[in-house]
């Protein structure tokens, strides 16, 4: 069995935003797919909590 964890097998970065756009709504959030690509294209999820705790 084989598991992508870095993107190399699979384009997961497109996915995990999809989730992370779907996630911030439930906050009240708005934030469009290209948004969130353009964004945090690259990030650690880590980082990214960071920015969305600082504005909830």
């Amino acid at each position: 069995m084989q598991t992508d964890c870095d993107g190399v097998l699979v384009d997961s970065e497109t996915l995990n935003n999809r989730v992370l756009v779907e996630f911030v709504a439930e906050f009240g959030l708005t934030l469009e797919l290209e948004e969130a690509i353009m964004l945090f294209k690259g990030g650690k999820i880590a980082e990214v909590f960071i920015i969305f705790k600082c504005i909830i």
